[in-house]
């Protein structure tokens, strides 16, 4: 195998709760040296976000978007920690942060300064919103993007108030934009020599998700139907109770029309024959189709209809998702302090390389020492850091 693609890459991360995070831990699977550097006391925030990994203290939370790096306890807060974390950024390839608008530069750590003294760096903030926009200062979480982006107005029954979606997709879209883009200017450094400042707005990344959505507004003039069990367009493509649990059934096309006739004859009539005639007549096709699927288990739906290749699959928990042989063949079990932690590798596969994944989260500040041995200093340096406190 190769070696990884960010081997010698250095990433001092400053993130929190999920989207940065995210972000790097998948630069320290494809071979980044990444130090994430947590204030004095408890640590990053999720660091106390039940549940807990066996009988320790590790968070599930943290756990899940905190591997591959090492951890480094610094107070930026005092001018020697500041100063520390501007000499590590000296020999470092790029800063990752996600905090509150305008933390970053109260701390004197805002691109035009640490770029002053480390002109190499690639500097990437992930926020909210854009900077310098009416939004900037607006508090920013998932699901206020996904409120915000029209996501969870398509989400539910229609009429009825939505449920929070169930998967944070402007955290998660954002960390993976920011990888790309980090990963874009570093082969523009190789280039210019310079490193450059990265703004990744997680509304932004949420909105790029959605060009079919946003995109038939711009179209119509409307706002994209609340999808409820069936899809407006396509049928028969929806969700359908069983004799025992649910499944989602997608026809996109005629020919998959064709196979489900193989299924039910009876529904061969002509106000089927053709997708607008189907979706003409929804009403009486579900009218007819919904008892039919209520005959038989959800196993017995799922083995007939992949035999004809039909899409069709059972709607899964994901306590069934992880015991799903799929899902078990990529999974890695980390030992961690008081138990074991269990994820996926990094998903994209390559033909002469594997992504890591073999460090497990680890207390707050457990690796001062030795990051910065690695880097030069010596012991009565490190102890004199620590006495000033700008390590813990």
């Amino acid at each position: 195998m190769a070696s990884l693609p960010l081997e010698g890459i250095t990433v001092l991360d400053l993130t929190h709760v999920a989207s940065g995070p995210f972000c790097a831990s998948m630069l320290g699977q494809l071979g980044a040296d990444v130090i994430k550097i947590e204030p004095p006391g408890r640590g990053e925030l999720m660091r106390g976000a039940a549940p807990f990994i066996g009988t320790g203290s590790l968070s599930f939370y943290f756990a899940c978007v905190n591997v591959e790096k090492r951890y480094v306890q610094m107070d930026l807060k005092r001018p020697e920690g500041r100063d520390l974390f501007l000499e590590l950024a000296r020999k470092a390839d790029v800063v990752v942060q996600n905090m509150s608008p305008g933390a970053v530069k109260r701390l004197g750590l805002d691109y035009e300064v640490v770029s002053k003294v480390a002109p190499q760096i690639v500097y990437c903030s992930i926020a909210g919103f854009r900077a310098g926009s009416r939004y900037e200062e607006l508090p920013s979480f998932d699901y206020i993007h996904e409120a915000m982006a029209g996501v969870m107005s398509m989400t539910g029954t229609p009429g009825e108030s939505p449920p929070l979606p169930g998967l944070p997709a402007a955290d998660m879209s954002a960390g993976v934009y920011a990888v790309l883009a980090i990963v874009l200017a570093l082969r523009a450094r190789e280039k210019t020599g310079r490193g450059q400042a990265i703004e990744v707005p997680l509304h932004d990344c949420l909105m790029s998700l959605l060009p079919a959505r946003i995109g038939y507004s711009y179209a119509t003039g409307e706002p994209f139907p609340t999808f409820g069990r069936y899809h407006r367009n396509f049928a028969p493509f929806g969700v359908f109770e069983t004799a025992d649990t649910r499944i989602v059934m997608t026809v996109g096309s005629e020919d998959l029309w064709r196979k489900v006739l193989q299924l039910f004859p009876d529904l061969d009539r002509p106000e089927f024959r053709s997708q607008r005639e189907r979706i003409e007549n929804l009403d009486a096709l579900y009218a007819l189709l919904v008892p039919k699927f209520a005959e038989q288990p959800t196993a017995h739906w799922v083995e007939r209809g992949r035999a004809i290749g039909i899409p069709i699959a059972p709607i899964m928990d994901t306590a069934e998702v992880i015991a799903d042989p799929y899902v078990k063949e990529v999974a890695r079990t980390l030992e961690v302090d008081g138990g074991h932690y269990t994820w996926q590798r990094f998903p994209v596969r390559f033909s002469d390389l594997e992504p890591r994944l073999g460090r497990a989260p680890r207390v707050a500040g457990a690796d001062p020492d030795e990051v910065l041995r690695e880097r030069g200093y010596t012991p009565d340096e490190i102890a004199a850091l620590r006495a000033s406190g700008a390590i813990v």
